[in-house]
């Protein structure tokens, strides 16, 4: 279920900075730079990556911590 959040903003998040930079605008009221709008997606991609990086490290120990029990 931790998957969802990260997996689905990847796959939601606009493509192009002038998307984000709009989509920021329509729900903020907050107008920013194409260039800006760049770093944010440049950004938020860097943050999914590492949580589900972080989420399939956790994940993987978890299996092999349970195989050396038996």
């Amino acid at each position: 279920m931790q998957w969802v959040f990260p997996g689905a903003m990847l796959v939601l998040m606009p493509k192009c900075p002038v998307c984000v930079a709009g989509y920021v605008a329509l729900f903020t009221g907050v107008g920013i730079s194409v260039s800006t709008a760049r770093w944010m997606q440049i950004m938020m991609v860097g943050i999914c990556l590492t949580s589900l990086v972080y989420l399939a490290v956790r994940r993987w120990r978890r299996s092999s911590n349970s195989g050396m029990g038996r």
